[in-house]
């Protein structure tokens, strides 16, 4: 019979499902939002651009911050669920999703960059190196998600294993992290693969993340039977016995 560590608690399931919708929420938010409306703009247009977006541009890097505050408190709580059943692979996937996290913290420096030039005078250099950052940027966070690749990857098939969790979400789960995988990799060795992959492939991380947050935050996880017999109310007879006993 499968068990669950005690320490996890439905009530601290949903708290991991309601933060991962927070990482999910915070980091389209940063990427789509903030960034989207900067780099669209052209070479010659990008500092008046950004002058007119400053705030916004600030608050994605804000978000990013608070992606990345959420994923470490997600990291914490599913290497804690899954640790009593799976000792290596749990904290192993734990690795991967603290690298990806520390490779997207020093991403933010490129997040910042133009508008600190910017807001230093240096308008010529916020024009000249701000589309750069920003590639470097994107580049950067290619990268942690071959991290984030192999954590889905890990998490999702100990969701699949453990049966207190939706196979599907596990196999979800699974897909996106295979996802990010090969598709990061064909962007690093073959560009031009890369760019003809279907739109779906790359969906698929996102909707395994989706899956697993929203299953979380409705759902919990079933309790252990230590806690189950916490929550029983003793028996008048098993009651009579410890008194008798005691």
């Amino acid at each position: 019979m499968t068990t669950i560590d005690p320490g996890i608690t439905a009530r601290q399931a949903r708290w991991a499902g309601f933060l991962y919708l927070g990482t999910i929420l915070c980091g389209l938010f940063a990427e789509l939002v903030a960034r989207g409306a900067i780099r669209s703009a052209g070479a010659g247009a990008f500092t008046e651009q950004l002058g007119d977006v400053e705030t916004l541009y600030r608050t994605g890097e804000l978000a990013d911050l608070a992606m990345l505050g959420c994923y470490l408190a997600v990291t914490v709580l599913l290497h804690r669920l899954f640790a009593p059943r799976f000792p290596i692979l749990s904290p192993m996937a734990a690795a991967f999703s603290l690298t990806g996290i520390a490779i997207l913290g020093v991403a933010g420096m490129w997040h910042l960059l133009p508008v600190v030039m910017l807001s230093s005078g240096d308008a010529a250099g916020a024009a000249l190196y701000g589309p750069v950052a920003l590639r470097l940027h994107g580049i950067t966070y290619g990268i942690s998600l071959i991290f984030f690749g192999g954590y889905c990857l890990l998490i999702g098939g100990m969701c699949w294993q453990s049966r207190f969790l939706p196979r599907a979400t596990g196999a979800l789960m699974m897909l996106g992290g295979i996802a990010h995988l090969v598709s990061r990799s064909l962007w690093i060795v073959a560009p031009s693969a890369f760019a003809s992959l279907p739109g779906m492939m790359l969906m698929l991380p996102l909707l395994g993340e989706l899956a697993l947050a929203l299953w979380l935050l409705a759902m919990g996880v079933p309790p252990s039977p230590l806690q189950e017999s916490k929550r029983v109310p003793a028996t008048p007879a098993a009651a009579a016995s410890t008194a008798t006993r005691a």
